[in-house]
């Protein structure tokens, strides 16, 4: 089953174990392939221009559970997990990064 193990609490950090089935992560992956596309960046003024490969080079999908039994399971658990309603998370982000991808380090702030 999940494990949960307290690394700190201020700030609260947790380590999470065994949270996800590799049949879940498969089921994602099944979902979300056909959809995933170039992820999309926002560049700040002194940015305009540049190659945005530099800092990004990433595919990605946001990916809806509805209708999923499976993936609304998963919802369920992260719910139950955070004490968060799931109505106030956002879809699960599906990554693809290819040989050599990056996202450096940089603010998310305008």
């Amino acid at each position: 089953g999940i494990r949960l193990r307290t690394l700190a609490l201020r700030p609260r950090i947790f380590e999470v174990k065994s949270f996800i089935e590799e049949s879940e992560c498969d089921r994602m992956l099944e979902k979300a392939g056909p959809h995933v596309r170039k992820s999309a960046v926002v560049v700040k003024d002194g940015d305009h221009g540049k190659d945005v490969d530099e800092w990004r080079s990433s595919f990605n999908y946001f990916l809806d559970s509805s209708g999923d039994t499976r993936l609304e399971a998963l919802d369920e658990r992260v719910q139950n997990l955070t004490r968060i309603p799931i109505v106030h998370s956002e879809y699960a982000q599906i990554l693809k990064y290819e040989y050599l991808g990056r996202y450096t380090s940089h603010t998310d702030y305008f």
